[in-house]
């Protein structure tokens, strides 16, 4: 009876996809940014405001670090590359969308992107995600 081999990585098929981790990364930060945007989008508190974006901001950084850290069979630096540029998307959505209400919550999730993609969260929750994905990882 022959045995059959099964790869080392838990998704199998799906990570033998060239850039699975980009858009696994895309996914996961553009979904979770979107929901917990709820969060934050009514608050008028600095100090909340500040608090949880920073607590938001670093779930996106893990939840995204991980699930490119999951899919990622590419180089190390293929895959910090990915999950930074990926988690820096949902924490800019984060950060451009708190505390402006929700009067017109469509029209105030498409102004998030218009804003400047560099500021010190994106670029700190980007290198965060990028550690979570490399440190540690198997060959």
């Amino acid at each position: 009876m022959a045995e059959t081999k099964s790869s080392s990585k838990p998704l199998g098929k799906f990570s033998s996809i060239a850039q699975i981790h980009w858009v696994a990364g895309l996914v996961a930060a553009v979904v979770l940014s979107h929901i917990l945007a709820l969060v934050v989008i009514g608050l008028d508190n600095e100090w909340a405001l500040l608090f949880l974006l920073g607590i938001i901001s670093l779930i996106i950084a893990a939840v995204v670090g991980f699930a490119v850290r999951l899919t990622s069979s590419a180089s190390v630096n293929q895959t910090f590359l990915a999950a930074f540029v990926t988690a820096g998307l949902g924490v800019h959505l984060i950060v451009g969308a708190a505390g402006r209400g929700f009067d017109d919550f469509g029209y105030t999730m498409l102004t998030a992107y218009l804003g400047s993609p560099i500021n010190g969260y994106v670029i700190f929750f980007g290198v965060v995600a990028g550690l979570v994905a490399t440190v540690g990882r198997r060959a």
